[in-house]
């Protein structure tokens, strides 16, 4: 059956040079076998097949093997450029496709498009093809394209090939396109203005960010699904492709070296869809093409934004560069944020928490963290108990133990506790349980402190776990307890639980 022919395919391909050679005859009918093992004859062989001219593969199969070559850092230059030169233009034009997934820039095939759309001026794919690869040639004719009649995605295609001729004479046509109706293509003008990076788009763009107001309206609709008012799938659904728009725009100034750009990338916010369910159009690609440069603007939100959902993304973006010292201490007041509403203000303080475990690592920031841990009325303290916890700060360790539980109801206990603990090993978590289950009269949190010291795997637990269970023989939910005492009386010195191999 054909399962079974192409499982003898796959074995084949595993069976290096030879049975590549058996499997040439029916290379193409096993063609998309070929991207499932990452080798040098299945990388050679999906070259072989893009370049023949009478390849049967179909469009998606051609596509898988470009995107698992792209995957796997071959160019596809060369054979893209062979296959411009074919006497068919079916070949021409599949050429012209692979250059898509080519790596680099295109400057080596600028010559050989302009032949081609001078031998086809009516073929957009080599006035396409000629941008591409950077030549302001292209520039006269796609204006002339927007002139003609076409859908948005045309006109933003054809923009999108404006931007890449970088032709400053295309300028104030795109800037006219920042007040298109379709989001789409305001978009593509924005990102076409960025390549080409003249000064004179920089106030428009600005008028346009300042237009649009997105985050401003993102807020409002998130607070108004607070109060229980009812927004409307399509508005959150506008909001979203808006909110790529300002992405576009944000990112746009920062090519053009506009000295807020970082404030304006910072507003790039995340947004709630119909579900109120969190995305974010991450602003953290623009913002890392500004660098440490953006790293003011950036500490500045922390504490004074005054929307949440900047100082996330502040707090992301700083995570992301690492080493800044000035950040921490406007990062360890976040884990303090309780502004409503409450599930946002609890996604402000976990963006604190990762940023910190990024950049808490110094004893001035653990310092700060253990005042505010020391503070157990502070809303910052269970965040800096985390935090601490995730540098493997042994301050954090009498606290965590207290944490063990997840509720006082059940003896299950929370597993990221339980893991940050012993993290710290042994010597630090088995006196603090011992001491903790030698006081503690909770039946829930003894049990707890019992499951923690077996599975510590550490020998120490063995009398408490016999004491524990010679008194209530049969008062264990599970087995667990009577397996692990098991395992720990018969396992030689300096034995690891499964977990800790």
């Amino acid at each position: 059956d054909s399962g079974g022919r192409r499982q003898a395919a796959r074995v084949l391909m595993r069976c290096g040079a030879e049975g590549f050679a058996a499997l040439l005859p029916l290379r193409h009918r096993f063609a998309e076998l070929y991207t499932e093992l990452d080798s040098p004859e299945s990388t050679r062989t999906m070259l072989d097949l893009l370049r023949e001219s009478r390849s049967c593969l179909n469009h998606m199969t051609e596509s898988k093997f470009l995107q698992e070559l792209h995957r796997r850092g071959v160019d596809v230059r060369d054979v893209a450029i062979e296959l411009l030169d074919a006497p068919e233009v079916s070949l021409r034009w599949r050429g012209a496709g692979f250059l898509n997934y080519a790596r680099g820039e295109l400057s080596a095939v600028r010559d050989k498009a302009y032949r081609l759309y001078q031998a086809e001026p009516t073929d957009y794919t080599w006035l396409q093809l000629l941008a591409k690869s950077g030549d302001r040639r292209a520039a006269a004719p796609l204006l002339r394209e927007l002139g003609k009649r076409m859908d948005e995605y045309e006109r933003a295609n054809v923009i999108d090939a404006l931007g890449d001729t970088r032709d400053p004479s295309a300028v104030d046509v795109l800037v006219g396109y920042l007040d298109h109706r379709s989001d789409s293509v305001r978009s593509s003008a924005a990102k076409a203005l960025g390549k080409i990076g003249d000064d004179r788009a920089v106030e428009p763009i600005r008028a346009r960010l300042e237009k649009d107001s997105v985050h401003v309206k993102i807020r409002r609709a998130w607070e108004r699904h607070m109060r229980g008012e009812k927004v409307g799938g399509n508005y959150f659904e506008s909001l979203t492709k808006k909110a790529a728009v300002q992405m576009a725009l944000a990112t746009a100034l920062v090519r053009l070296d506009a000295p807020d750009a970082a404030a304006e990338m910072i507003h790039c916010l995340p947004y709630f869809d119909e579900q109120q369910t969190y995305h974010s159009v991450s602003p953290l690609p623009g913002l890392s093409l500004l660098g440490r440069s953006a790293i003011p603007a950036l500490v500045n939100a922390l504490d004074n934004d005054a929307d949440p959902s900047a100082r996330m993304v502040a707090a992301s973006a700083l995570a992301e560069l690492g080493d800044v010292p000035e950040a921490v201490e406007p990062l360890v007041r976040l884990l303090t944020y309780t502004e409503p509403p409450a599930d946002v203000a609890q996604m402000v303080r976990g963006a604190a928490e990762d940023a910190l475990g990024k950049l808490g690592d110094d004893e001035r920031a653990r310092s700060l963290l253990y005042e505010l841990l020391l503070d157990e009325r502070s809303q910052g303290h269970s965040s800096a108990i985390r935090v601490l916890a995730g540098l493997r700060d042994a301050r954090a360790a009498p606290f965590l133990v207290r944490h063990l539980t997840t509720d006082k109801g059940g003896w299950i206990y929370n597993t990221d506790t339980l893991d940050s603990l012993f993290a710290m090993g042994r010597e630090v978590a088995f006196p603090l349980l011992a001491a903790r289950f030698a006081t503690e009269t909770d039946a829930a949190e003894r049990t707890a402190l019992l499951y923690a010291l077996a599975w510590l795997s550490d020998k120490r637990a063995i009398p408490l776990l016999r004491e524990q269970l010679a008194a209530q023989p049969g008062d264990w939910p599970q087995p667990v307890l009577p397996i692990a005492l098991a395992y720990l009386e018969a396992a030689p010195e300096g034995w690891l639980a499964p977990q800790w191999e």
